[in-house]
């Protein structure tokens, strides 16, 4: 049996509306099964019938449009015909040109399809038609998010066989403009993330500038030279320490291998005054001490969720009594306006009074520098400090408004703003949960050109890359995200962690020594089809001192490495004085469509989950799947540390990654039916894990924007699909408040060399073998930011 086909018709002369309605009334009396729609805009026909119809149609059709010309010419020749030529304009009872205002269109039921003929008025959405893509009306707008909006406007739809055409249908023109506005906007976020630049990288060069290269005239860098190096190349541990999530790359063991072989990172060369010539600065260097391997602390030391295996003991196992989640229309419980303000702290936080933070800067003389570092410093130092403002106290101590600014070049502050408003162009387009955030972590270049990677050693001048050469080669070649992984892990160690927490700025803490809030999520993994194509998170949210939760809470989120979430807009900027770099992401969830699409799912879910824990503090879940295939279970437990001034917040994650061991043994205590059982990893079981660079716990950081948050939780959390929140990029960009986001970032940044350095992922040389060319071993950039 043969399909249904789409095309159109048209005629080299304007008919009448009479005409029109003649043409389509002998056609759908010829031809059953078949739908003919005259488009007033375009001025053609519209066709749906079955394939074998379409010959036909297309014969009978040109056989009455020549009959109509034939009795046109007859009857008014003269009037059409100035000799040998068309007249300019003309107007009769069959066909007509060259008219100022155009004739009625032919009668409604011939322009609308046959299911919107009760509405009032019908419209036409041709986004599609108006843009040469290859995409449908299904790729920009899931059925579900189809439905809201009807719902949302009181309109019904019609959507052609094509899927390129929207008819809409409503009892007002009004209804019908925003229907078509909302549509732009959902395609334009659509045709952003399936079509443009994915990915923008920045170069962080701290406060160095080469001085053979600055402009003292206008207090900008303009040139730096950096090399790209294997890993292996500007320090063995590197690769050693590198750590990867499974669930965050599609073949593990794979990447490892690349990483020891071939993965890359850049490295600054600076100018070397005496020798006339850069020279490269391997380093720092990993630092290997032997560390405790302690948790993170302060634990959250309450819960709604779990109960203490004495305690179970002497009670029958329950699942949670009540869970919130959201409702239809409505946004979920635990993630409503006023419990995010409560949650960033901001209800009765007296930080949003708009105050600078005052540093005292410390005392002391530089340390020991390489001639390279000593004249980049000498170099900064002539020209003038930027954001150096100082004022003397009663005390005779030097105060520093704004340490931030210390850190940063002003053509780096353009580049990273430039970049950072970029990212942020489409976040008003974005309802539900909007945020951005800077992850701290390690950019890995994959398949870089043998041709462009240094070998030389530090005594060695180097033939590096510009400034403009590097990015305009990352930019290029890495627009998309292709070859490039961003790994998140930064240690398993929580003493590495803690230093990070307490670290300073002359002299000051950059976040205060207790967290705001400290809660718990377990987070389970799923994939609603068997290939894995459909992946998203169900997050049981545990957070007794959330204000006034008495509930547990659940968030449906996409999955990271799905392709709508990959396809969002992120900058890399690469710290090329250390062995860390930063991501700047934005994250959205539309909690109102992820409901409608997984909501069952995820309150089935919730309701079954049951965490226990022994004397040892060993963790184990139960929770029944119901129909959806759990592929990883992860315990989260996170802090939120506010910077001093109150504008930012480091926040902390633990990952707990357990293993899915199976059912567990009867009585059932839930819905009598068995459960699945997650598990904390036993000793040896950790190390087996451990062996293979699969961690058991360990733990990421960004830097969040309070102030940012703020905006984005009170206006596109009440926009409605394909709405526009008033806020702007370049607004934030231009008022400062970005600022409040990568400035304590770049700090945290400089402050963690120490990070990570005691981790061990196994790879040996006698696992992935290949031949390495070394240089003479890796020195730290003395004297910039080291502690």
């Amino acid at each position: 049996m043969s399909g249904l086909t789409e095309f159109y018709l048209t005629t080299l002369w304007l008919f009448k509306a009479e005409v029109v309605e003649k043409v389509i009334d002998e056609l759908s009396q010829t031809f059953d099964g078949a739908t003919f729609i005259y488009d007033d805009e375009y001025e053609w026909f519209l066709v749906t019938c079955p394939e074998e119809l379409e010959a036909d149609i297309r014969h009978h059709f040109a056989e009455i449009t020549h009959e109509i010309e034939a009795d046109a010419f007859e009857l008014y020749t003269d009037e059409i015909l100035d000799g040998t030529k068309l007249q300019p304009s003309f107007n009769n009872e069959f066909i007509y040109r060259g008219l100022e205002d155009k004739p009625d269109g032919p009668g409604r039921p011939y322009r609308v399809p046959s299911n919107l003929a009760y509405c009032l008025c019908v419209g036409t959405w041709d986004g599609l038609d108006r843009n040469p893509t290859r995409y449908k009306v299904k790729n920009f707008i899931a059925a579900e998010q189809l439905e809201r909006l009807k719902a949302e406007l009181g309109i019904d739809v019609h959507i052609n066989l094509s899927e390129r055409l929207v008819y809409i249908g409503a009892d007002n023109e009004e209804a019908i403009y925003q229907a078509k506005k909302r549509l732009d906007t959902l395609l334009t976020i659509w045709l952003v993330a399936a079509e443009g630049r994915r990915v923008k990288h920045v170069v962080y060069t701290e406060h160095y500038t080469d001085p053979d290269r600055a402009r003292p005239e206008d207090d900008h860098d303009c040139e730096f030279t950096a090399d790209i190096r294997y890993l292996f190349n500007i320090d063995m541990n590197l690769p050693r320490s590198t750590l990867l999530d499974r669930l965050r790359v599609d073949n593990l063991d794979e990447l490892y291998k690349k990483i020891h072989q071939e993965a890359s990172s850049i490295r600054i060369c600076p100018w070397d005054s005496f020798r006339n010539a850069h020279f490269p600065l391997l380093g720092p260097r990993i630092d290997t001490r032997p560390r405790t391997k302690s948790k993170l602390t302060p634990r959250p030391d309450h819960t709604l969720l779990i109960v203490r295996s004495s305690d179970s003991e002497s009670k029958t196992e329950t699942a949670p009594s009540t869970v919130q989640g959201p409702s239809q229309g409505t946004m979920p419980s635990g993630w409503d306006l006023t419990a995010q303000l409560s949650n960033l702290g901001l209800e009765n936080d007296e930080a949003w009074v708009q105050m600078k933070p005052s540093v005292t800067s410390p005392q002391g003389k530089e340390g020991t520098q390489t001639t390279a570092v000593k004249a980049a410093l000498v170099s900064s130092k002539t020209r003038k400090k930027v954001g150096a403002r100082k004022t003397q106290t009663a005390q005779g101590e030097t105060e520093v408004e704004e340490p931030y600014k210390q850190v940063v070049t002003p053509s780096f502050t353009d580049e990273i703003e430039n970049a950072m408003k970029w990212l942020l162009t489409y976040g008003p387009l974005r309802c539900g949960l909007f945020s951005v955030r800077a992850e701290l972590g390690r950019v890995v270049l994959e398949m870089v050109a043998k041709t462009g990677v240094a070998f030389n050693n530090t005594n060695t001048p180097s033939n590096g890359w510009k400034k403009s050469e590097l990015i305009e080669r990352l930019n290029r070649e890495y627009d998309k995200g292709q070859n490039i992984h961003f790994t998140k892990i930064l240690s398993t160690h929580g003493c590495d962690i803690q230093e990070m927490i307490n670290a300073r700025v002359s002299g000051t803490r950059l976040w205060k020594d207790f967290p705001s809030r400290q809660w718990t999520t377990y987070s389970f993994h799923c994939s609603g089809t068997d290939d894995g194509s459909d992946r998203f998170i169900i997050d049981v949210v545990d957070d007794p001192y959330r204000k006034n939760s008495v509930e547990v809470t659940y968030l449906i989120r996409p999955d990271e490495n799905a392709l709508d979430e990959a396809a969002q807009r992120l900058v890399y900027v690469h710290g090329i004085w250390r062995n860390w770099d930063l991501r700047i992401v934005t994250r959205h969830v539309d909690v109102k469509t992820m409901e409608q699409k997984y909501g069952a799912l995820a309150r089935e879910l919730t309701s079954s989950v049951s965490v226990y824990s022994d004397k040892q503090d060993a963790m184990e879940i139960k929770f029944a799947p119901n129909v959806v295939n759990i592929t990883g279970v992860r315990i989260l437990i996170k802090w939120l540390y506010h910077s001093l001034d109150g504008k930012s917040a480091l926040e902390i994650t633990e990952v707990v990654e357990l293993d899915i061991i199976g059912e567990e043994e009867p009585p059932y205590h839930w819905n009598n039916a068995p459960r699945m059982v997650a598990r904390d990893r036993s000793k040896s079981l950790e190390d087996t894990h451990a062996a293979i660079g699969q961690p058991t716990r360990w733990y990421e950081a960004a830097v969040v924007s309070l102030e940012l948050d703020k905006i984005f939780v009170e206006q596109n959390a009440r926009l409605r699909l394909g709405g526009v929140a008033p806020w702007r990029a370049d607004d934030l960009v231009g008022q400062g408040l970005v600022q409040s986001l990568y400035r304590p970032a770049l700090e945290t940044l400089r402050k963690m060399d120490r990070v990570g350095g005691a981790e061990d992922n196994g790879l040996r040389s006698e696992r992935y073998s290949k031949a390495v060319r070394h240089n003479d071993g890796a020195r730290g950039p003395v004297g910039i930011g080291r502690r």
